[in-house]
């Protein structure tokens, strides 16, 4: 992994903020940031915070970490992915944004997705 500062960190969270204006599905946004910054810093910059009440973030998916992990460079916490889930969870519920989580198999957790995306779009 290339070092990387907490202003780096905001200026990566300015781009992808501004990527997802015209998304649809985002796999990255401000939240992933804010659990991120406090990973790494033990703490959220007030620029990614005020990004994180500025999104148009309308639902959440997030996936237990009840599968094998799997390597991708960007990932950086092979062991600690209850704790990275729980982090979501606290934060998920903690400014009641609207979420699914997604577990079980990988069939289970594409129905349970599918589905849930018919119940969003249909109101």
């Amino acid at each position: 992994h290339e070092t990387y500062t907490q202003e780096t960190l905001d200026i990566m969270a300015q781009v992808q903020f501004d990527r997802n204006n015209s998304a649809h599905v985002c796999d990255t946004e401000m939240l992933v940031f804010a659990v991120w910054s406090m990973e790494k810093y033990g703490n959220v910059s007030p620029f990614i915070q005020h990004l994180l009440f500025n999104q148009t973030i309308q639902h959440y998916f997030l996936c237990s970490p009840d599968i094998p992990w799997e390597y991708d460079p960007l990932r950086e916490n092979p062991h600690d992915r209850e704790q990275l889930f729980e982090k979501y969870h606290v934060l998920l519920e903690k400014y009641q944004f609207n979420y699914t989580i997604l577990k079980g198999s990988l069939h289970e957790r594409k129905s349970l997705l599918s589905a849930r995306i018919g119940e969003l779009k249909n109101g």
